[in-house]
């Protein structure tokens, strides 16, 4: 994921680091070494069960004292161990195992923090595109929460929108950087060039099982109720109905910011204007909820859940 969004350079120092982390807990005996694109296996002779669980505990320790250092590029560590206690054992056997523990620890981890790495990575590749792509994602996301409770979607169902909300626009990491930072009106090929930002976004997230769930949300952010959007040209029901509601709060923190070409539209205006596209556009029944939502508590809106950070979005 670092590699395919931020670049093998940054993919290559996560690697450095990781080396070097374990290499400071361990014993210069002993034997480090990078066995797959995201794994390590460390050989630790004449070593005790207890001993190895000390080992573990300073990586464990070190890797936390590393992420410190750089919270906004943290490393993502899971360990298992195992002993060849009988000195006629495999050592492939021991490997198996200390193999398997490793992914059980995996899988302990995400328990506790789901794909939270991932979109911190991603969060990160963005940001360093457009300045204002992270304040526009919060700001997103907390309209569609917002319209997702009074709609009364499950807490599953907000729980995904807030995912969707993080990562919709990762697509734009495959549009060129002349087209997202034009200031004047696209061309037809730069333009064509744009729409293809759904598609790149959902085999980004297709690509990562902790993404998987909103890959196809992503891919329909921008279709239309009327059939009239993009990439696929769904209509109606066919379009999910997270996409629908996040298309909503997209829409109107969009017009409520600077874009590229053009004035933001203030707050009135902007619910005026998306009054217009219910029913092309827009989903007319969670279009009128949003509309009536933002026009009572629309001060309010404004200052904690569209509070803007300068910059500009995509359309």
């Amino acid at each position: 994921m670092v590699n395919d969004t931020l670049g093998h350079k940054q993919g290559d120092e996560l690697l450095r680091r990781a080396a070097g982390v374990f290499a400071s807990c361990v014993r210069g005996a002993d034997l480090v070494a990078r066995v797959g694109g995201d794994e390590f296996a460390v050989v630790l002779p004449q070593t005790d069960r207890a001993a190895a669980e000390e080992v573990v505990r300073r990586i464990t320790q070190a890797v936390e004292e590393d992420n410190a250092r750089r919270p906004e590029f943290p490393l993502s560590v899971s360990v298992g161990t195992a002993t060849a206690e009988d000195p006629g054992r495999p050592l492939i056997e021991a490997y198996k195992e200390a193999d398997d523990a490793m992914y059980r620890d995996k899988l302990t981890s995400e328990v506790v923090d789901p794909r939270g790495a991932v979109v911190r990575v991603l969060k990160l590749a963005l940001a360093a595109r457009d300045d204002a792509a992270a304040g526009h994602a919060e700001r997103v996301k907390k309209l569609a929460c917002a319209l997702g409770e009074a709609a009364g979607l499950s807490r599953a169902d907000l729980a995904k929108l807030r995912l969707l909300a993080d990562v919709h626009d990762i697509g734009t990491l495959g549009v060129a950087d002349k087209v997202l930072a034009k200031t004047s009106a696209l061309t037809d090929e730069e333009w064509e060039e744009f729409k293809r930002h759904p598609e790149v976004g959902y085999r980004i997230a297709f690509s990562s099982p902790e993404l998987l769930p909103v890959a196809e949300l992503i891919r329909q952010h921008h279709e239309w109720w009327s059939g009239q959007g993009y990439p696929r040209g769904l209509a109606g029901e066919e379009i999910h109905i997270l996409s629908r509601i996040l298309a909503l709060a997209d829409a109107y923190d969009t017009l409520t910011s600077d874009p590229p070409a053009g004035q933001a539209l203030s707050h009135e205006d902007a619910l005026a204007e998306m009054q217009k596209r219910a029913g092309a556009q827009f989903d007319p029944q969670p279009a009128e909820l949003f509309i009536r939502l933002m026009s009572e508590q629309g001060r309010l809106v404004g200052r904690n859940l569209g509070k803007k950070e300068g910059g500009s979005v995509a359309p």
